[in-house]
């Protein structure tokens, strides 16, 4: 354990992101999500889709996107941006 910390700790930034922002994108994604699966009721219906098809997908994208933010909040910024 004390090997990985050593490895990871250069990576990691001490300050502390702003949860405020990471809050209220994530909620915005999660409304987005809501939203994707009440409104693909035509194309569901045209195309002869599953009931949860675009709610299923939005979900992982959704997912995906707050695992990005989380983990660029906690990356050095020089490293991201290297001069």
């Amino acid at each position: 354990m004390n090997f990985i910390q050593k490895k990871i700790k250069p990576y990691i930034d001490e300050n502390k992101p702003d949860y405020i922002l990471f809050l209220l994108a994530s909620f915005l994604i999660i409304v987005s999500m809501i939203f994707s699966y009440s409104l693909s009721i035509f194309t569901v219906d045209y195309y002869d889709y599953g009931q949860f098809h675009f709610f299923i997908r939005q979900l992982f994208v959704g997912t995906l996107a707050i695992l990005i933010m989380w983990t660029m909040a906690h990356i050095k910024t020089d490293i991201i941006f290297q001069k």
